[in-house]
């Protein structure tokens, strides 16, 4: 037998999901690919070069609260009446009662969640959501284009480029205490988080 003959072969590799395997969002690896002939044992290799690069996710976090006071005020006199002479003393007993109750509402948290894409020339699109860790957990509404009407979670990121959404998150209390935005792509998912603390405004 004789002649030329070419294989076409079509092969996948994997990038790891695990955040740990990347150094400043970066890894790589390298594959031998191999051809052989069965019969005569004649082979040929060449080496495949995988770069990877993995998302950045960071937020901010705003978080503050409505506390109003109600004051009550209460007061008395005794005796009620009393009579006297021109030039007699007659002395009133007055007492006062100051009561005061509080109530706290309007619990919010808002802030930007921040995504870089590190490759050089692809762009990156990820689905972003985000959510308090209180009981039971707040999910924030997450709008990464205020150019449309609605809420858009799609985020698309340029290389080398840093893309934003805006959050807003109305928790029924104040024990949430991190805020976690997430960045999926590919069914990996990539965090960012914020510490919260509440702030009160004090009305009355």
């Amino acid at each position: 037998a004789s002649g030329d003959y070419t294989f076409d072969n079509d092969q996948d590799f994997e990038c790891p999901t695990t955040t740990e395997s990347y150094t400043n969002g970066y890894y790589t690896y390298q594959k031998v690919n191999r051809a052989e002939i069965d019969e005569t044992g004649q082979y040929d290799e060449t080496t495949v070069t995988v770069h990877c690069y993995l998302p950045h996710v960071t937020k901010t976090a705003v978080a503050s609260y409505d506390e109003t006071h109600t004051w009550t005020i209460e007061k008395s006199v005794n005796p009620l009446y009393q009579s006297g002479y021109p030039g007699d003393v007659l002395p009133w007993t007055w007492k006062v009662d100051v009561s005061e109750t509080f109530e706290e509402s309007n619990f919010a948290v808002s802030g930007t969640i921040s995504v870089y894409n590190p490759h050089p020339t692809l762009q990156l699109v990820v689905d972003v959501a985000d959510q308090l860790n209180d009981d039971p957990v707040t999910t924030a509404a997450v709008d990464c284009d205020d150019e449309t009407e609605g809420n858009q979670t799609s985020l698309t990121v340029a290389a080398l480029g840093t893309g934003t959404c805006d959050y807003t998150a109305a928790p029924t209390g104040r024990t949430a205490t991190l805020n976690t935005a997430t960045a999926t792509r590919n069914s990996v998912s990539f965090v960012g988080t914020a510490n919260v603390t509440f702030v009160k405004n004090v009305i009355h």
